[in-house]
């Protein structure tokens, strides 16, 4: 296939990778972060020689970064439905001297219908959900333990519970419109990437979550056979919550219907009830983040260190600012409010998802002694 050499309006350098962004080719600079930790994510991984496909690569960077700061990416495929972008990733790939690296002109369910992969990077404008089984039916695992897929659903008003019945339709969850909704929403997503991928007999499991500005995006490790299929399957359930005095349980099924305080119950699901992160996987990447300075290192490592400790807490985190609204006080010092809790033996921590929400081991009646 030929391809026509676009005119280019803008040239950068992010990461190590050196980028020409044409006219026509999305290129979002606010998604700087997101590569930057991912890639960061993708050399924390022990498996070596992986091969990647980047199946809406736009203008290559994301895919070209990842094996430019990797070692462990042997092989990278960039497509794009668009004859421009596809041109662009040509360019771009000789622009950074990349071996082994190719750009393909095509719809990625047709590009899988017809090659495989160790790790599929599926990065669409809106949600993951279409391709999806696309993507597990194309992997070939062979003598390797495991395959990777990396998912990013930008729909988050449909996660989040702005729009009930696209979540429905979509991610067959129902959502809710509340503090943790961006938590919800990546639990939402692994759900129903665990439902597809046991159409196929294939287990998930999170290696690293991410979220930030309008995007949610996931690292799941992938497995063959019945039994971690049937172990994710296992890890799904559903969280029920009062919008009134923001009490939430979760498990199985829903048991309750009216809340204590005598409130219906909301009840969202069926969604990832598992960890969102793999411990020893986010040690390995605080410990490669010094090695790699042209990452975001301030940025990064705040991030780490606190996905780090709200990962051993519970789900579905709190927010200060509206236990404040709903209790009518003043807004709290999540300092003083941790002093308290820890000083009471619970266990605390700050989440990523929000600078004003935290975690906690402690009941919601301690929480709001601990406020007053």
């Amino acid at each position: 296939m030929k391809f026509c050499a676009p005119n280019f309006l803008m040239k950068l350098k992010e990461g190590l990778a050196q980028i020409n962004a044409p006219e026509g080719v999305f290129f979002n600079p606010h998604m700087q972060l997101c590569r930057d930790i991912f890639s960061l994510s993708i050399g924390a991984l022990q498996e070596k020689k992986l091969t990647l496909c980047d199946g809406f690569a736009a203008t290559g960077a994301r895919g070209i970064r990842y094996k430019l700061e990797n070692k462990n990416i042997s092989k990278l495929a960039l497509v794009d439905w668009s004859l421009t972008a596809a041109a662009a990733c040509k360019k771009n790939i000789a622009l950074n001297k990349l071996k082994n690296a190719h750009a393909y002109k095509n719809k990625i369910e047709n590009f899988l219908a017809k090659h495989s992969f160790d790790f599929l990077e599926i990065d669409p404008f809106g949600t993951p959900a279409p391709y999806l089984h696309h993507a597990f039916s194309s992997f070939s695992l062979g003598d390797k333990k495991s395959a990777y897929l990396c998912a990013t659903a930008t729909d988050t008003a449909v996660l989040c519970g702005a729009h009930s019945d696209a979540c429905y339709k979509i991610y067959q969850c129902s959502p809710l419109n509340c503090e943790f909704c961006h938590e919800n929403a990546i639990r939402i997503l692994i759900s129903k990437i665990a439902r597809s991928a046991a159409d196929f007999e294939y287990g998930i499991s999170p290696v690293f979550s991410f979220s930030h500005r309008h995007y949610v995006k996931v690292l799941l490790r992938v497995q063959k056979g019945a039994v971690p299929a049937v172990s994710s399957i296992k890890s799904l359930g559903y969280v029920s919550y009062c919008p009134k005095c923001l009490y939430r349980e979760w498990g199985k099924f829903p048991t309750k219907k009216i809340c204590e305080c005598g409130t219906p119950l909301q009840h969202a699901g069926p969604l990832w009830l598992g960890s969102l992160w793999e411990q020893s996987h986010i040690q390995k990447m605080q410990e490669l983040l010094p090695s790699r300075p042209y990452l975001q290192q301030e940025q990064l490592g705040k991030i780490l260190p606190t996905i780090s400790e709200e990962m051993l807490l519970p789900p579905f985190h709190y927010d200060a600012h509206t236990l404040s609204k709903k209790m009518k006080i003043g807004a709290p010092s999540l300092e003083k409010l941790q002093n308290s809790l820890t000083q009471k033996g619970f266990s605390y921590s700050r989440t990523h998802f929000s600078p004003t929400c935290f975690r906690t081991n402690a009941p919601l009646e301690e929480i709001k002694k601990a406020l007053l």
